[in-house]
């Protein structure tokens, strides 16, 4: 069974909803409360602006952090229970400050497993109309949908043998101005 740890508190009222939820899968092995440190970094280095609300959040699959139920063999079992797993949690979350389902964006972070976890999770959520507004999806440590080759499918170029300048020019960084968060895109 798939649990849901809540990593930090931050202050909502009816005047101050939550902006959004990062949502954080971690990496085969990993505990869910490693993302905990990031909680001190969800403020807005701005002072001069109202901080963002974000509300961090983990999954955990079983054998971590005290989740003792049997592990899966299977990424449709996986997939399936995490999403009912988040759409309990997120329940719980509307209810008590009053939120109307799927108002809520959710940045999606996974890394190495956790990362075709959330790619995962991602594709499904909205095939099976989940109440889960998922808006952006992160990842780290983990070969791309398409092998990680450059865009030039003759050459079947690894990116991790291109130059520094080859390299600068396949890669794309976006900002989002919502989140501050950086993308890294191949």
């Amino acid at each position: 069974m798939v649990t849901i740890l809540s990593l930090n508190s931050p202050v909502i009222d009816e005047s101050h909803p939550l902006d959004s939820i990062l949502l954080c899968f971690p990496w085969a092995g990993g505990n869910g409360a490693y993302f905990r440190q990031w909680a001190t970094k969800l403020v807005s280095v701005d002072q001069s602006k109202e901080p963002k609300r974000i509300q961090l959040l983990a999954i955990n699959l079983p054998g971590r952090s005290g989740n003792v139920s049997n592990a899966y063999d299977n990424m449709n079992h996986v997939v399936k229970d995490t999403i009912q797993a988040l759409e309990v949690h997120l329940q719980k979350l509307y209810h008590q400050y009053q939120f109307q389902p799927k108002t809520i964006p959710i940045i999606m972070f996974g890394h190495s497993l956790g990362a075709l976890i959330a790619l995962e999770v991602s594709k499904h959520a909205n095939s099976w109309k989940s109440s889960l507004n998922i808006v952006h999806l992160c990842v780290s440590g983990m070969l791309s949908p398409d092998l990680v080759t450059t865009r030039n499918q003759e050459s079947q170029t690894k990116i991790f043998r291109l130059s520094n300048d080859a390299l600068y020019r396949h890669v794309s960084i976006e900002i989002d101005p919502l989140t501050n968060l950086y993308y890294v895109m191949f």
